[in-house]
């Protein structure tokens, strides 16, 4: 990973995932992105000065987004780091979701939530639609959240093979802080198997034989999400890694095990899309 995206809005939020971003661009030496999205006119970026400079509300809303992101960007937090700036306009979730393919992020750190959607428990309309569709991993952190080395993931699944390349990253990037990996299969009693099926079909997964290289927790529970909880609980996990699907179709209400783990959990949750 050499690029790390970090929205902000200057919140207390924003702050707690850019001390996160901080910490994994240090072990990572990754540069870090710092963007801020605010009301501009679309596309702003692409248009000629004259017509930026000919509207004083725009112009004003300009200088006043890059003041508050310089002074962001300048912050002793983010001594030694290479960090660039970006100020756009346009609708959150979609300059966030674009972002990552335009400049090369390779991992998003966010909060569960923005601005006044802090009052009770939630997840942020931009950070669930982020969670639906961006194209990299995102690691999204909540209020509550005190930032440390993330040396303890667990990772949830019901392992078919697309995602081994997600298992590999995982490794990869525990090995950064000299951590440690845990697999969680979790049983229900709407989809339940025995131990040694759970085992060949993690086996296949990580094409092994014998021994599965990871710490395994296999776990009963009312639901997916109980069960991931209750183990990232019992180990002090640092993170929750899972995978979530492309839902162009899915309505805003309806809520994935990610985007459930997500409103109920204190713990940070890192998310890779899956495509069908």
């Amino acid at each position: 990973m050499k690029n790390i995206l970090v929205p902000t809005d200057f919140s207390d939020i924003s702050m707690k995932a850019a001390e996160t971003a901080v910490i994994i661009a240090k072990k990572l030496k990754a540069s870090i992105q710092l963007l801020h999205i605010t009301d501009l006119t679309p596309g702003w970026n692409q248009l000629p000065t004259e017509i930026k400079m000919s509207d004083p509300k725009q112009r004003k809303m300009l200088m006043t987004g890059e003041a508050k992101l310089l002074n962001f960007a300048q912050m002793p937090l983010f001594k030694g780091i290479k960090v660039r700036t970006y100020l756009e306009g346009d609708v959150p979730f979609e300059q966030i979701v674009q972002f990552p393919e335009a400049h090369q992020s390779d991992l998003i750190v966010m909060g569960a939530y923005g601005l006044g959607e802090t009052k009770k428990p939630a997840i942020g309309s931009t950070a669930q639609r982020v969670l639906r569709f961006a194209p990299c991993p995102v690691l999204f952190v909540k209020k509550k959240y005190i930032p440390v080395p993330l040396k303890t993931i667990v990772f949830a699944s019901s392992f078919d093979e697309a995602v081994r390349p997600i298992i590999n990253t995982l490794v990869e990037f525990s090995n950064y802080f000299k951590g440690t990996v845990h697999l969680i299969y979790v049983n229900t009693k709407q989809d339940f198997k025995v131990d040694e099926v759970i085992l060949k079909l993690i086996q296949q997964c990580l094409q092994v034989e014998g021994e599965i290289p990871f710490k395994l927790h296999i776990t009963n529970a009312e639901s997916k999400e109980a069960g991931i909880m209750r183990v990232a609980k019992s180990i002090q996990a640092d993170v929750i890694a899972l995978t979530t699907h492309w839902h162009r179709s899915k309505k805003t209400y309806a809520l994935g095990i990610a985007e459930t783990l997500l409103l109920k959990s204190d713990i940070p949750i890192m998310s890779f899309l899956l495509k069908k």
